[in-house]
């Protein structure tokens, strides 16, 4: 929701290389999980 495109292209995002251009996550398991900050630093987005 907060990236705003379907969950479909959000897991492209997740699967490509993050020097190529990924968002900075972790895998536990079967989950991905991606912080605010992560988020942030993708958009472009100053940080705090």
């Amino acid at each position: 929701m907060r990236l705003g495109c379907s969950p479909t292209t959000a897991y492209l995002y997740l699967g490509v290389p993050e020097h190529r251009g990924a968002i900075r996550h972790r895998r536990l398991g079967k989950k991905y999980h991606v912080t605010e900050r992560a988020i942030r630093e993708w958009e472009g987005d100053p940080i705090e």
